[in-house]
């Protein structure tokens, strides 16, 4: 998907193009209700002179005035239709425009690099996805649709007073463009002001998720007292600039009041001494006070609507930085399928660094070679390079330099997704769904049966705890797993990778988190699985490396070793280093311990 450039309206129209049958029949009741409400206070004038008029029998009166009184009634009549018509209309377009924007966000998110997610929290991106979608239909029905009703009732309604009597007319163009003028004064403040609300707003969203996320850590280290006067000053800071916003608005909320009030007492002054004089009848003063009164009513109401809608401006400028910010990697436009007919791996004068790491280089002109179905480990210390090099191989991140290839395709010119489906990840840190566990077991393939899930199952040694739980495959699991232990979670992920059946395989300390005992049966299995695949194995635990083909020692984006197990403790290196270093199977993290 390439880069969008959105400005709020551009996103707006965007989303109304896809439903332009139900954004004109808005237009169409807009119009309607703009003529009838106009032109209802002028057919009452009428009826009102012409009784005034009236000079025959009483009985006669109703046939008199029987027309406009029909005529009167009839417009009364079409208001409940086109109102419920309006209903109708929304119940289609809000909803589709609703579906349209979280669809759109969505995929786009999807697109979005392993660096921007790593970045930003999860819940500040689905505040601003809420945001984007509240304020999108709020402004297409304050702007979009109902201006076109606004401009036309206030048109029609100075037209119809200035039939009437112009000056009266005059005045009120005069009032409506002051009235116009204020409001347009104020308004660059309160779009300011309302976006920098909507960013301190999503900043205290985004960390409150990130502390709910995390409170087991937060009952662990008994920091509720820290927390708590972290978020009080974070929604202290959001109050004080939702209530700078709400006081922008409400000063200009005071100058309307005073226009409206200097407006009402002028025009029913002047309306007074004018027909003192004779100059204007019964039916021209009601016409002129109706008329006023329901323009000044539905201006104050049609802005205060407008005030809002400028609002979510804020928070839709807010939110548009997801789609505003280039996807980093991305599919070319005649990028192709991955097909892997062996799963030879190579780097090819590779260069990385991280962009966030101010040009830090960690691989420079790396050459690397993994052959069909070999097995190969990756150890090192901790920023060593071993979960940059898979990433790379994952494409979660672009090189700088260089191509990496699978079977002599350069994996920069094939879809993401056909390449990711060719290879199986099982990370160190398990994620799940908060959904059923026969749900997340099929993650790895949607179509397979449940008869299939149960059998990858046992051989990923899941099988019986799961029997063991009251709803068995159908058991939620909670969000990111929680319900599970690690060694649980990380069991149903191997079943995944299982079902996945991908030719190539990456394992990041696949078995850390399972008892001795499990893990024994669950080498065997993964070792099944690693039969015709080229494998890529990180480990800490360096005694589930021995039986690799070939090992790679990392030390700070350099192979500096590489051979079987046995070859690097003859080697007498940092791997021999290492491994006499363990202490019960396990190495140091800090290259500083060596």
């Amino acid at each position: 998907m390439r880069t969008p450039s959105f400005s709020i309206l551009s996103f707006v129209r965007h989303m109304l193009s896809r439903h332009k049958k139900w954004y004109t029949l808005s237009v169409i009741i807009s119009i309607v209700w703009a003529i009838e409400t106009s032109l209802t206070p002028y057919v009452l004038k009428y009826i009102i002179d012409k009784m005034r008029d009236f000079q025959g029998e009483a009985s006669a009166l109703t046939s008199y005035i029987m027309i406009p009184v029909v005529v009167y009634i009839g417009l009364w009549l079409i208001r409940p239709l086109y109102f419920r018509l309006w209903d109708y209309k929304d119940l289609y377009l809000q909803t589709y425009i609703r579906r349209d924007v979280t669809m759109y966000m969505f995929d786009y998110l999807l697109g979005h690099s392993h660096d921007y997610f790593q970045n930003h929290f999860a819940g500040s991106l689905q505040n601003k996805i809420d945001d984007l979608n509240n304020g999108t239909i709020k402004i297409i029905k304050q702007i979009a649709e109902e201006s076109i009703g606004a401009f036309l009732m206030v048109l029609i309604a100075i037209g119809t007073l200035t039939v009437s009597h112009p000056l009266f007319g005059g005045i009120l163009a005069l009032w409506v463009i002051l009235f116009t003028a204020i409001f347009f004064t104020f308004l660059r403040k309160i779009m300011g002001d309302a976006e920098t609300f909507s960013k301190a707003r999503n900043e205290h969203v985004g960390n409150l998720m990130d502390s709910l996320t995390n409170m087991s850590n937060i009952r662990l280290f008994s920091r509720q007292k820290y927390e708590h006067d972290r978020m009080l000053g974070m929604v202290e800071n959001t109050s004080h600039k939702d209530r700078k916003m709400q006081w922008a608005l409400i000063k200009v909320k005071i100058v309307w009041d005073v226009t409206i009030f200097v407006m009402m007492v002028s025009m029913m002054c002047s309306l007074i001494f004018m027909y003192s004089k004779g100059q204007v009848t019964i039916g021209d003063f009601s016409l002129v006070i109706m008329i006023t009164i329901s323009v000044f009513q539905f201006l104050w109401w049609y802005l205060r609507e407008v005030n809002e809608a400028l609002r979510e401006f804020g928070k839709c400028k807010q939110a548009l930085t997801i789609l505003n910010t280039r996807q980093e990697v991305v599919d070319k436009p005649n990028a192709h399928s991955l097909q892997v007919t062996q799963g030879a791996i190579t780097f090819e004068n590779v260069t990385f660094g991280y962009a966030n790491k101010k040009g830090k280089q960690i691989f420079k002109h790396k050459n690397v070679r993994i052959n069909p179905g070999e097995k190969v480990g990756l150890v090192g210390f901790s920023g060593g390079g071993k979960t940059s090099f898979v990433n790379l191989i994952l494409r979660l991140f672009d090189i700088q330099e260089g191509k990496i290839t699978i079977d002599g395709q350069d994996i920069s010119t094939v879809t993401q997704q056909s390449l990711r489906e060719q290879i199986a990840m099982l990370p160190q840190d398990t994620s799940l769904f908060h959904r059923s566990l026969m749900e997340n077991i099929r993650y790895g393939n949607p179509l397979a049966s449940d008869e299939t899930v149960i059998e990858v199952s046992k051989r990923a040694f899941c099988h019986e705890f799961i029997e063991t739980l009251p709803e068995k495959y159908d058991t939620l699991v909670g969000e990111r797993g929680t319900k599970l232990s690690g060694g649980q979670r990380q069991r149903i992920a191997v079943a995944r990778a299982i079902l996945k059946d991908a030719p190539i395989l990456i394992l990041d300390e696949a078995t850390s988190a399972l008892d001795s005992v499990t893990e024994d049966y669950l080498q065997k299995s993964l070792t099944e699985l690693m039969k015709g695949r080229t494998t890529i194995v990180i480990a800490h635990r360096l005694s589930t490396l021995a039986n690799m083909d070939r090992i790679l020692v990392f030390e700070k984006g350099k192979i500096i070793e590489e051979g079987t197990h046995d070859q690097l403790l003859i080697k007498n290196g940092t791997y021999k280093r290492m491994w006499s270093m363990q202490a019960g199977g396990f190495m140091p993290h800090d290259a500083s311990l060596a």
